[in-house]
């Protein structure tokens, strides 16, 4: 790893996070400490190679709600989740949410190392996702709302045909705004268009 590793260490008791940050030391990362969830989530700003050691249960907003927010950012970072209770059904909602781990306290240290390196492991290729989708957005914002419309009707297999009929153009129009749309995109197949649509998502859309 070429960036020094980033470890948030989100959890209302100052002792647990004391004592996670001794655990994970061998690391050899820069450790954030944060007292609460809001406060987490008013300083957190995506990094290349980061880890979220987050607890479960905090007063105000628990740690299922950290983790649906940071959802809203373009990939989300790794999530290990921490826990003084054994909340079997919380547990599985974190995993499927995308977390990384769920570990009971107190945990075994070796298993916290283990789940915060494997995490810190999977984060450069969640990065290079978030570089990826934020370059795709940036074409797509250069498309009309026209040449969005039939762009997306193209990535949903529908023909030109269709798409005219649908949108009252000429044949001729709609092929004409898909050529400006692929150029615009640098994509080059049908294929290539419907990753774009994907990796870009409901964001991409144009307001006007």
């Amino acid at each position: 790893m070429d960036a020094r590793p980033r470890i948030h260490l989100v959890d209302d008791d100052d002792i647990e996070r004391w004592t996670a940050r001794r655990l994970l030391g061998g690391l050899q990362a820069d450790f954030v400490e944060h007292p609460s969830a809001a406060a987490f989530l008013a300083a957190y700003e995506p990094y290349a190679i980061e880890c979220v050691v987050l607890d479960l249960r905090m007063p105000g907003c628990d740690g299922l709600e950290v983790q649906r927010r940071l959802r809203t950012h373009d990939v989300g970072p790794p999530i290990v989740f921490v826990s003084a209770y054994a909340e079997v059904p919380a547990a599985v909602q974190a995993i499927r949410g995308g977390a990384d781990e769920f570990l009971s306290k107190p945990y075994d240290s070796g298993a916290l190392f283990r789940a915060v390196n494997a995490a810190l492991a999977r984060s450069p290729s969640n990065h290079a996702l978030r570089l990826r989708r934020s370059a795709v957005r940036a074409r797509f914002a250069l498309l009309s709302q026209r040449e969005y419309e039939v762009i997306e009707a193209v990535s949903a297999g529908r023909t030109s045909r269709e798409i005219a009929d649908t949108l009252g153009l000429s044949v001729r129009t709609v092929e004409n705004h898909r050529s400006r749309a692929m150029d615009k995109l640098h994509v080059g197949s049908v294929a290539e268009l419907t990753r774009a649509v994907i990796d870009a998502g409901r964001d991409a859309r144009p307001t006007a």
